[in-house]
């Protein structure tokens, strides 16, 4: 056995981007009702699909050329001006309709007419208008590099004021008595690193990328979750015709290009500059894994960060292996002693294990398989000790620092026995020892999943198992902090356990 001392210790995802904190902030695991699964609740209607386009940005660096951008949106005023001038069609990009009307869709609004006023950004304009309208000014359309250099600056922000939500950058309209729409460009002070305003929300601003009929689109509208969609890094992508109440743009120019005097541009700096999403283990864990998956994610984020206090104890440096259980088992065949069973356990039951007699799972050195949360109870009372709390098992295999895996906080498929391997069996209890937990315990993950004394909070009468096995994914499912929910008879061919002692 292996001592672990009385302190506390990280549990749950100790993980604080600005990602997971809005996953954790949407997404709700919750039972189903069912024996064999949980779904996801969502807190706010619609919150998963801009989780998604916010987790898929992988980071990355781009080198940017010092460029120019209009420190506010576009506004109706600055687009009459535009509409007033001769032969439009000399601006219009060459895929767009033949005499295509420039005309922005929202100033024929009924409901609300003051999407027309000259102060409030322009709306309900589709890509071609933009892109003829920034030809007109002498500008151009920013990139998405270019928009998220000016959004986030070379401090790498996660929003366009800094690297935490403040709901004050953003307020939505009806904060200012006005029932809907976006809301006149001098409410907004210039925010971002560069001077610019209203990157973070107002409406929502078209992109020179094109890729085949849609093109893609940065910032926050004042319908949207802003919280979300006001991340630097988010992107999305509408097709190139659509004219939405929510939909204005930005021009961006060259250093030195001849553009009518609209209004304030400001300067970008040169360089290279942080893309894309943020860095954390557990964010290329999400990326790599949960494949557009809720409840993958949700299983990996739920566990908020806390810290949690055991106390001191034993707790066995290898899985029971099946000599030992044999023992146990003998003992149960020649006394048919009841005494250690579990009060809840069925009458009459058998502890041999479902796998005892198959030849690739019995070999004194591997661990016992094949056993139920009753086995293993009654295994750990016989040997005088007792099946560990999810917390102790967790604090044995995490340590007080709060890594990922017993070895650290990066996955290394040499440290475990996992699906990766392609075996066909569990290895014995005392391989792979160069992934030793922080207090010597081995094979915490991979192996065989294992039996704790903890209910599962989720669902009544079912117990938790902790740790991956020899089949499993365990970059995901060897996680020191992941649970699952088993009913106490489940008996498979990668569940077995370990003890502990006070």
């Amino acid at each position: 056995m292996v001592s672990v001392p009385e302190g506390e210790y990280w549990s749950g995802a100790y993980d604080e981007s600005v990602t997971v904190q809005l996953m954790r902030k949407y997404l709700v695991d919750i039972d189903d009702g069912k024996a064999s699964s949980s779904i996801v609740k969502l807190k706010r209607k619609k919150a998963w699909e801009p989780l998604q386009l916010l987790l898929g940005v992988a980071p990355r660096q781009a080198t940017i050329s010092p460029f120019l951008i209009d420190r506010d949106e576009v506004t109706n005023a600055q687009y009459k001006q535009f509409l007033a001038a001769p032969d439009l069609q000399q601006y219009r990009h060459p895929e767009a309709p033949k005499d295509k009307d420039h005309r922005p869709m929202s100033w024929s609004s009924q409901r609300m007419a003051r999407l027309s006023d000259d102060n409030c950004p322009v709306t309900g304009v589709d890509w071609f208008d933009a892109y003829a309208f920034a030809r007109w000014a002498g500008k151009r359309l920013p990139t998405p590099e270019e928009w998220e250099a000016a959004a986030r600056g070379k401090q790498g922000w996660i929003y366009p004021w800094g690297n935490q939500y403040d709901r004050a950058q953003f307020v939505p309209p009806k904060a200012h008595g006005m029932k809907n729409g976006p809301l006149p460009f001098d409410f907004f002070q210039p925010s971002s690193p560069f001077g610019a305003a209203a990157l973070g929300g107002n409406v929502a601003e078209w992109t020179a990328k094109t890729a085949g009929k849609e093109a893609e689109v940065r910032g926050a509208s004042f319908p949207e979750a802003a919280d979300i969609i006001a991340v630097t890094f988010f992107r999305r992508t509408y097709d190139r015709d659509t004219r939405g109440f929510n939909l204005g743009l930005r021009c961006a120019a060259d250093i030195g290009a001849s553009v009518k005097n609209l209004c304030p541009m400001v300067k970008v700096e040169g360089g290279a500059y942080a893309q894309g999403g943020e860095k954390s283990p557990l964010l290329d864990l999400l990326r790599r894994f949960t494949r557009g998956q809720v409840t993958n994610a949700i299983n990996l984020i739920t566990p908020p960060p806390r810290r949690e206090r055991v106390k001191s104890f034993h707790i066995m440096r290898c899985e029971v292996s099946n000599a030992e259980y044999a023992k146990f088992l003998e003992h149960i065949r020649k006394t048919d002693d009841h005494s250690l069973c579990h009060a809840d356990e069925p009458k009459g039951k058998n502890h041999t294990p479902k796998c005892w007699d198959d030849a690739k799972f019995n070999a004194p050195e591997q661990p016992v398989i094949g056993v139920d949360f009753y086995d293993a109870y009654a295994y750990a009372r016989w040997a005088g000790m007792r099946l560990p709390t999810a917390q102790e098992w967790e604090k044995a295999a995490r340590g007080a620092d709060g890594r990922l895996y017993p070895w650290g906080q990066t996955f290394d498929a040499s440290k475990c026995t996992s699906g990766l391997d392609k075996s066909d069996r569990p290895q014995p209890v005392d391989s792979k020892p160069g992934g030793k937990s922080p207090y010597g315990a081995l094979n915490m993950t991979g192996n065989v999943c294992e039996w704790v004394d903890t209910p599962d909070p989720k669902r009544e009468k079912y117990r938790l198992t902790v740790g991956a096995d020899w089949q499993a994914e365990c970059r995901i499912y060897g996680l020191t902090y992941f649970r699952r929910g088993a009913r106490p008879d489940l008996r498979t061919e990668d569940l077995g356990f370990r003890c502990v002692r006070d």
